[in-house]
């Protein structure tokens, strides 16, 4: 979106004589599904920037306004280049000062700079225009196991603030459901509540929650003796450099910790036959392989457990 903002503008009387040889910004729109903090800017080329132009033009500088100083370049900062290619017409993404959001509208205003190589410049008048703090999008790999706990995908969004839990007895999304908790976390228990379907939602730093992920409650569920926690389980999941592996042994023994890649194929050894006392165990592991989807097994006398594990890149 954009507006334009009539403004003081200082320039000397060549500069006038040359307003032909400004760019033209023609439009300032929020980027979509970007999580907010950026519009794309359109503007027309100088008139200069074409072959056998006496001053050719090299570059194009997109300058944004700085609150809190007065109007003329001291109050503008350099947020994007765009080299100049003898195009009739550019775009480009810039950062805006702040989103818009419940709020209302917020503006930030920007002009386009023309620089040519003998470091003469030509300004477009200023415009403005305003991004939008986009909601999270959707949960992605909801799943229910067995032993009764909802997991799914940490969330990769820079302004991510927490997931939120809740329970209904209807298939859809409706008032009728319940909160159940707010976590940070891409797990949570959900044994023994009195709910058919279980949703989950991401929420952002602006407040703003996207679409619920949906899973079906299971008569199946398998409440876990000891801790409380499954047999196995890592986190965080999906990871980007190291994640904990946490493993419950119920018999003393050796035990032996193996990573395999999508296709089967051994790709490392944690733990081969060291003896474990009979309770929970954590280590860490940092992949030696690229990102991609995982298996961890772990193996120990009457115990015998597998994890799908995703490693962001």
């Amino acid at each position: 979106m954009r507006r334009y903002i009539p403004f003081l503008w200082f320039v000397s009387a060549a500069t006038a004589a040359l307003a032909a040889d400004e760019p033209g910004i023609v439009s300032i729109r929020d980027v979509p599904a970007d999580g907010g903090g950026l519009v794309e800017i359109q503007f027309d080329r100088s008139d200069l920037d074409q072959s056998g132009s006496p001053t050719p033009i090299a570059e194009y500088e997109v300058h944004r306004r700085v609150d809190g100083f007065g109007p003329g370049p001291g109050g503008w900062e350099v947020v994007g280049t765009v080299a100049a290619m003898a195009w009739s017409s550019y775009a480009t993404v810039v950062p805006t000062v702040v989103d818009s959001a419940g709020s209302g509208v917020r503006w930030t205003s920007f002009f386009v700079r023309a620089v040519s190589g003998a470091g003469v410049f030509f300004d477009s008048p200023p415009d403005s225009g305003y991004s939008v703090d986009n909601p999270p999008g959707p949960l992605i790999g909801l799943v229910l196991d067995e032993t009764g706990y909802l997991f799914w995908d940490a969330s990769v969004e820079s302004d991510f603030r927490s997931f939120r839990v809740y329970g209904g007895d209807e298939e859809l999304f409706s008032e009728g459901v319940q909160l159940i908790a707010e976590t940070p976390q891409s797990m949570y228990d959900v044994r023994g509540l009195p709910f058919r379907w279980f949703f989950v939602t991401a929420t952002d730093a602006a407040g703003q929650e996207g679409p619920p992920a949906r899973a079906a409650s299971s008569l199946e569920q398998v409440p876990y003796s000891g801790d409380g926690l499954p047999p196995l389980f890592l986190t965080p999941h999906p990871f980007r450099s190291t994640t904990i592996v946490s493993y419950r042994i119920p018999t003393a023994g050796s035990v032996t910790i193996r990573v395999y890649d999508a296709l089967g194929r051994r790709l490392e050894t944690l733990i081969e036959d060291e003896w474990h006392a009979a309770q929970r165990h954590e280590l860490a592991w940092r992949p030696t392989s690229a990102m991609g989807m995982f298996v961890i097994r772990v193996e120990a006398p009457g115990f015998e457990e597998t994890k799908k594990v995703v490693r962001l890149r």
